[in-house]
């Protein structure tokens, strides 16, 4: 089993990987210290998954980004860059969190679902509500591009897009 550790608090990762005999993951957030998002992960608990052979999945879904719903793909392509400037490119890779192909109900089952809850998503302005520059699956080799762009070499690219899951589902599923 993989666990995924993206939607725990400190303790609950802290006591998970001290107990789980396999690298877990935290499938899908940014750096804390990038954007100030409780669902984002503070810099200790990703370099203390990454030493013990774990991935986080940089997450593209704009509240987790700065500028929220305004963001683009830049801000992704930041995050990114953020992860890897802390933990390297050997354990960052890509979480889209896309909710692609929902209308306005789904947004406000959610409001609803979450509107007891401290800190609450507002409503989200539009359906689809992704990056500009990402806002379809179709849109996915604009990373690839991105990190291009950016300096990154063909084999951290590889890794950053798919390279790195595959490597933990080995050594979680032995597949």
């Amino acid at each position: 089993m993989l666990i995924d550790l993206s939607h725990v608090g400190e303790q609950i990762f802290l006591d998970t990987i001290e107990l789980s005999k396999n690298p877990v993951a935290i499938t899908h957030a940014n750096l804390r210290e990038f954007s100030s998002h409780a669902r984002n992960k503070p810099e200790p608990i990703v370099r203390e998954l990454v030493a013990r052979g774990g991935v986080i999945g940089a997450n593209a879904f704009p509240r987790f980004l700065p500028g929220g719903f305004d963001a683009t793909i830049d801000a992704f392509l930041d995050a990114i860059d953020s992860l890897v400037q802390v933990v390297g490119p050997d354990s960052v890779a890509i979480a889209t969190d896309f909710c692609e192909g929902q209308d306005m109900d789904y947004w406000h089952y959610l409001r609803r679902l979450h509107g007891k809850i401290p800190g609450a998503p507002p409503s989200v302005p539009r359906p689809d509500p992704s990056l500009r520059g990402l806002d379809t699956g179709r849109e996915m080799p604009n990373i690839e591009y991105g990190l291009r762009e950016r300096g990154y070499d063909e084999e951290s690219i590889t890794k950053i897009l798919g390279k790195n899951w595959m490597r933990l589902y080995r050594e979680v599923w032995g597949a």
